[in-house]
């Protein structure tokens, strides 16, 4: 595959500005397909497609002392349509298409290839993101998630091929593909570089997911060590093997325990020794070297259902050397017990529900001391009256290690709290509703042997006004908000306010607004305040039934006078998205 240079990635990003403009014509001709089709019931297009762009612009005074936050320009085009025949067909598509490379949690790609733009969880491509289904059996093709259990696959997007078939009670799955891009490191461009990582999933079970069941599951990955030219520093290739067994019993109606136990071994290097004699695991499989880790995990819960209480009781155990291979960032090495029992009283006018938990941590002692969590939350809803309703949130979580008569010796608590009243004002040309919110979020950070404490709490509270009226097509809303942080080095407080107006022009399908937001910042008590302005003009225009279109402009400009002394920051923002619907 050829690399893509800057000068051509330029030319592709303007031949792809061309191609997302030819929406209208595209949309068209869908819509006429869809005209079509009316005269063969059997046969049935729908779907929407959107396509947006962003616009934007920055500047700083002195030149250079603030960079921009988005990228000049932005275009996306998404396409949903999905084709059904008869009840027991259906052949849906998903085609995202960006002007630029977009990343989140896998390595950018300096110049992207045409494979590597293809195999970006963030882009789709035509049948590449096709997903045909024909009564039990369903298929996938391009990028997907496979959902397999709690502990093997479940998490991770997969670029390739898999099958789902549900016949009757028979439940069979499988994937194959890629699930990280290989990326040449470059160090210049600040880009650590990855292998290609393949994966393959199998699942096998019976029974019905309502009531009791069982299925068997099979995973395996391992990176292409020859996919990228130049090795990454401190970046190794790898290979994992996971399998395990997902179940639920039911013991009544409203009585089931579900849980699953698996095993995986994983080697963290796969140029490290091999492993000379007999091994648990067969060759074929997975080539044991001295990097590489056998492990266990297992989770338990039973869930119990009365007319206005539940309860769900379990435990999780995951090992030191546990590796599951679809979820990349799970905790390992922990031991933690659980219960969650909820109430739902008086007619649904009291919802409360909450959890408890019991957590151990690194209870091999391999990445330092173990340390035991202690977690706790409770939420409510409570419907007072028919105007006054009230929530409330508790949370709490506690860690203390294991250190004796040293200064590593830590204990800490984190506790927040949110109470938030809502009262709902229906008067006989308008509604107007008033929310009151206060939240706090403590954290204390203690020594016992040193006798050093460090904090961080957060306190907040927050006032909104909505209003609507019947007779007028206005709509008003307000909010004022004033938040502290206390730290070690000083105290942070931010106030801000926001009004917002809209109004509804021919028979609600065109709704215009505009808005504005002040926010002052202070530091350490000193009276000089760094401030904002955001205005923002937005538009939304249903045109006809199916198409609609979306339109905002907004300018911030914010001043630095009390951590910059006199810095100054402004920026432009235009977002514009048209959807039609088929």
């Amino acid at each position: 595959m050829t690399v893509i240079t800057r000068a051509n990635a330029s030319r592709a990003r303007v031949a792809g500005y061309a191609s997302l403009f030819l929406l209208p014509a595209l949309l068209f001709l869908l819509r006429e397909g869809a005209s079509a089709q009316e005269e063969t019931p059997a046969v049935s297009l729908s779907g929407s497609a959107t396509l947006s762009g962003d616009i934007y612009t920055s500047s700083s005074d002195p030149s250079g002392s603030e960079g921009p936050r988005r990228p000049p320009s932005l275009f996306r085009l998404l396409l949903n349509p999905t084709v059904t025949i008869g009840d027991a067909v259906s052949l849906p598509f998903s085609i995202m298409l960006t002007s630029r490379e977009t990343n989140v949690t896998t390595p950018i790609a300096n110049n992207p290839t045409l494979t590597q733009f293809l195999q970006n969880p963030a882009n789709g491509i035509g049948l590449l993101s096709f997903s045909p289904k024909i009564a039990w059996a369903q298929l996938y093709l391009g990028t997907h998630t496979p959902q397999f259990s709690e502990l093997s696959w479940g998490d991770e997007q997969l670029f390739g091929v898999g099958v789902d078939l549900r016949p009757g009670k028979f439940r069979f799955a499988a994937s194959a593909g890629t699930s990280q891009r290989a990326i040449e490191p470059d160090s210049a461009a600040g880009i650590r570089g990855a292998y290609a990582r393949r994966a393959y999933m199998i699942k096998v079970g019976f029974g019905d997911e309502e009531t009791s069941f069982i299925n068997l599951n099979g995973v395996r990955v391992v990176d292409d060590s020859t996919s990228i030219t130049h090795a990454p520093a401190g970046v190794t290739p790898q290979e994992g093997l996971l399998a395990s067994a997902d179940f639920r019993i039911g013991i009544a109606r409203d009585l089931y325990i579900t849980g699953e136990a698996a095993a995986s071994a994983f080697t963290r290097d796969r140029t490290a020794p091999a492993i000379n004699g007999d091994t648990p695991i067969p060759t074929a499989l997975l080539d044991s070297r001295t990097s590489t880790r056998t492990d266990g995990a297992a989770s338990l819960d039973v869930v119990a259902k009365g007319g206005f209480w539940g309860l769900k009781v379990g435990g999780k155990y995951i090992g030191a050397g546990y590796v599951p291979l679809g979820y990349p960032f799970m905790q390992s090495d922990r031991l933690e017990f659980r219960a969650a029992p909820s109430l739902n009283l008086f007619e649904s006018a009291l919802l409360l529900n909450g959890t408890i938990g019991f957590r151990t941590n690194n209870l091999t002692e391999t990445k330092g001391t173990t340390s035991t969590q202690l977690t706790g939350s409770v939420n409510l809803l409570a419907t007072l009256t028919d105007a006054l309703s009230l929530t409330a949130r508790f949370a709490n979580l506690g860690v203390r290690n294991t250190v004796t008569n040293d200064t590593f010796k830590v204990q800490n608590v984190s506790r927040s709290f949110e109470l938030s009243p809502t009262y709902t004002l229906a008067l006989a040309s308008s509604v107007q509703s008033f929310t009151l919110s206060f939240a706090l979020d403590a954290y204390t950070d203690y020594n016992p042997i040193s006798g050093v404490e460090a904090s961080n709490d957060t306190r907040s509270i927050t006032g909104l006004w909505v209003g609507t009226w019947t007779e007028l097509p206005l709509l008003l809303n307000a909010s004022l908000n004033y938040l502290t942080n206390n730290l070690a080095v000083g105290s942070l407080a931010i106030t801000s306010a926001t009004l917002g107006v809209g109004y509804n022009f021919l028979q609600n399908r065109l709704t215009p607004s505009v808005s504005a937001s002040y926010t002052s910042t202070t530091f350490g008590g000193g009276s000089a305040a760094d401030a904002g302005l955001l205005l923002r003009l937005g538009v939304q225009w249903t045109i006809t039934e199916r198409i609609a279109l979306n339109a905002a402009i907004s300018t911030n400009s914010y001043r630095y006078d009390a951590s910059r002394a006199g810095a100054v920051f402004r920026e432009n923002l235009l977002e514009t998205s048209l959807t039609t619907r088929f």
